[in-house]
């Protein structure tokens, strides 16, 4: 028995020592930061496609015809992604690891859904869908077999009741489940056909091991549980991928603690060692890379039909950043007009080649303990070493994150891009669970498309975009119309002129975003809890089975079938309507250096003529601007917000049983689309001019560094807003060199954590 004992204990500190020496490779060692030859080879091609005009598929296809036209929608689409994925350009190029690309002759291809949509549905079911993130642990861990399985039992439970109409529906979605859950399955097999029939002609033996290693992942993933990190890569890539090629841009979620207990294995046993994890990573973050294009000749669109530039498409098909097109726009002259002869592109190019594909990395696991792990390190590693748009990167930290993985994550920040993004988990977990959300369930939060937060696996996602303070103060001053097109946008709160005091511009901006939050939150929740939210004919039918509890539901994510419903409530423009309500008080109420009228007179020219400059000039001056540690403006900022917080906890009190509404203010990067709909305002902006993005000073505003931007920050009840609220902050670069400037990132960082 003790012989039994001590080998357990040796073997018991070896598997420590073992993880310890991965963890401390993957955190510290500078090999691991440069690309291996084989991730160098993989990040030129990708570099040499990028300049390359792609190609689009399946325009020209159908799924409709006398045999399927009867099926409902939901069907009709699951054939429709079952042709794509069974159908669609494949290849596995030289040096692959982690295989699922669409490319034909070195060019990516862009496939779109064949026409499954009927001409009387159009406008009523939504195609491309994002703000979601699928339950990939319950993929990686137990397979597609698994949820087959699922499905069958429930479809076994209700078949008995079929004659019901609703019961007949509920059995059309989990036939539609099956049919796309299948064909993923045969698409990894077409991959792994593909693989062995290249190992057959290889000549190099080394790759040709690699090729056989490859089909016999391709055969056992997505289908059964993964037993190794490539296996779990591959699975969640080839997921992942389906939804890519079908025009669904999905979150990735917290890899590496779906990834990690796989690593560990791996090296514990000795088939795998921390470099070539690493590796993996790299391979699987150029992978999500492949369809980038930076040529904007390549993804721009001007006029005319859309088959001048794409070749024909499927009726239901929209133009978008998201497949990869963009429409050029002219830009605005000085007084805000197009100018024509002229185009450019709008600020949705930004997100061509961002395709949600969110990873979040360490953070509170559901039993309260930190999950930061050698994988962790490996994605900041590649993050930095690689530089490029996608994945998307968040560090999830909280009050007790190690130290190292601060300063690692300074040192990645430092390397430029703006990434990794920080999120703050003792707030937003909390914040979560205050709305409804089971803790363990809010541990799970991941990103959806650019920051916001959702609960992974577990939720459909959606927003509502457009409450613009800075935009109800212009229909304040304007009578409920728009200074730009004279449109009726809310309501007539008096003739500004009549104010006495700020507190009556106060409360009249009050009246105009609580009309509007009234407005908007009714109309969304009868959209979701009637029709649905994406349109009554959209369904979503893998995804909702990899969603919990949609099955045991049998009802779409779509429509209510996940476990949470949550629909962000946006505002915008937060500083800027600070900056002009502050310079609205000290200038014309209480200092009376400018009459009202002269300042109406002034937006309404857009600070035009001597005066109008002269008042512009006063204001940019002399009033105070939030993000400088100033309570006279950030107090002011906080009282909108905190009304807006309870106004919107008000109105959508009577939903809360179904429906979860987590406030933010958020700007994404829209900020001079938004920009384009706000006429001059009294901040001292332009019109038309963008805005400050999220919750950050407006730039050029904050003189007084990164501190007192924060401190501003802090003053506002972030605390109850769960979808998150950015900060962006700009610093000098040299006052962050060196191993000293990582430090005090570091401890910038983990000061804002801890207030």
């Amino acid at each position: 028995m003790s012989s039994t004992v001590n080998i357990q204990q040796k073997q018991h500190t070896e598997t420590k020592n073992i993880r310890k020496q991965a963890l401390e490779t993957a955190m510290h060692s500078l090999e691991m930061r440069e690309m291996t030859p084989r991730v160098e080879r993989l990040y030129s091609r990708l570099q040499e496609r990028m300049t390359k005009k792609q190609k689009v598929w399946g325009g020209t296809r159908s799924v409709l015809n006398e045999r399927t036209s009867h099926l409902p929608t939901t069907n009709r689409r699951a054939l429709a992604f079952e042709h794509v994925l069974l159908n669609m350009p494949i290849g596995i190029e030289t040096d692959d690891l982690i295989v699922g690309n669409c490319v034909e002759k070195g060019v990516a291809v862009r496939c779109l859904l064949p026409q499954f949509v009927k001409d009387e549905e159009l406008g009523k079911t939504a195609v491309s869908m994002s703000h979601k993130t699928p339950d990939y642990e319950l993929l990686v861990h137990k397979g597609l077999q698994h949820v087959l399985l699922k499905i069958d039992q429930k479809k076994a439970e209700l078949e008995n009741q079929a004659h019901q109409a609703q019961i007949r529906k509920k059995l059309d979605l989990l036939e539609a489940m099956m049919v796309e859950a299948k064909a993923a399955i045969k698409m990894a097999r077409r991959y792994a056909d593909l693989a062995e029939d290249l190992s057959i002609t290889e000549k190099d033996s080394a790759r040709k091991e690699e090729l056989i290693r490859i089909a016999e992942v391709c055969r056992r993933v997505p289908e059964y549980p993964a037993r190794t990190m490539q296996e779990a890569i591959q699975s969640f890539w080839f997921i992942n991928y389906a939804f890519f090629q079908t025009e669904t841009n999905i979150s990735c979620g917290r890899l590496d603690q779906l990834f990690n207990p796989f690593f560990t294995s791996d090296v514990e046993k000795g088939i795998l060692t921390t470099e070539q994890g690493q590796e993996l990573i790299d391979c699987l973050c150029l992978r999500i890379n492949d369809r980038i294009q930076i040529d904007p000749d390549n993804y721009a669109y001007s006029g005319g039909q859309e088959s001048d530039v794409l070749g024909p498409l499927p009726k239901q098909f929209n133009i978008s950043h998201n497949i990869g097109y963009v429409r050029r726009e002219a830009p605005l002259s000085e007084r805000g007009e197009p100018q024509k002869g002229k185009d450019g592109l709008n600020d949705q190019t930004d997100a061509i080649n961002h395709w949600g594909q969110n990873v979040l990395i360490s953070g509170l696991k559901a039993d309260k303990t930190d999950g930061t792990s050698a994988v962790t390190y490996m994605f900041l590693n590649a993050n930095e070493k690689l530089s490029l748009t996608s994945p998307v990167l968040t560090v999830r930290l909280h009050k007790k994150s190690p130290q190292a993985l601060l300063v690692r994550t300074a040192e990645v920040l430092k390397h430029g891009g703006g990434m990794p993004f920080i999120n703050n988990d003792d707030v937003i977990i909390d914040a979560y669970a205050k709305q409804g959300v089971k803790w363990e369930d809010a541990c799970d939060y991941a990103n959806s498309n650019c920051w916001e937060t959702l609960i992974q696996g577990k939720s459909n996602q959606e927003m509502i975009r457009g409450i613009n303070f800075l935009l109800y103060l212009e229909l304040v001053l304007n009578r409920g119309r728009s200074l730009l097109t004279g449109e009726v946008l809310g309501l007539d709160t008096g003739d500004p002129l009549a104010f006495e005091s700020f507190d009556d511009l106060m409360a009249a901006w009050k009246k105009q975003i609580e009309y509007s939050l009234k407005t908007r939150i009714t109309s969304a929740a009868n959209q979701i809890l009637g029709p649905g939210g994406h349109g009554p004919y959209s369904t979503m039918p893998l995804l909702s089975a990899l969603m919990s509890d949609c099955i045991e539901n049998a009802e779409d994510l779509t429509h209510c079938g996940a476990r949470y419903t949550i629909w962000h409530v946006l505002g915008e423009a937060a500083s800027n309507a600070a900056d002009a309500m502050a310079a609205i008080r000290k200038l014309v109420f209480e200092e009376q250096k400018m009459s009202m009228e002269q300042l109406l007179t002034a937006l309404r020219s857009n600070w035009e003529g001597q005066e109008g400059r002269t008042l512009r000039q006063m204001i940019v001056n002399d009033a105070p601007k939030f993000g400088n540690d100033i309570d006279f403006v950030d107090d002011l900022c906080k009282e909108m917000c905190d009304y807006f917080l309870v106004r919107t906890q008000v109105h959508t009190a009577p939903y809360k049983d179904k429906i979860i509404f987590p406030c933010s203010i958020a700007t994404f990067s829209w900020i001079i689309s938004i920009g384009k709909r706000i006429a001059a305002s009294a901040d001292g902006r332009m019109h038309s001019e963008p805005i400050a993005s999220n919750l950050t000073p407006v730039p050029g505003s904050d003189t007084s560094g990164p501190t007192a931007a924060i401190n501003s920050y802090l003053k506002i009840n972030t605390k109850a807003m769960a979808a998150g609220v950015p900060i962006d902050l700009r610093m000098n670069r040299n006052s962050i060199e060196g191993e000293q400037g990582n430090s005090r990132l570091a401890n910038i960082i983990k000061t804002f954590i801890d207030m």
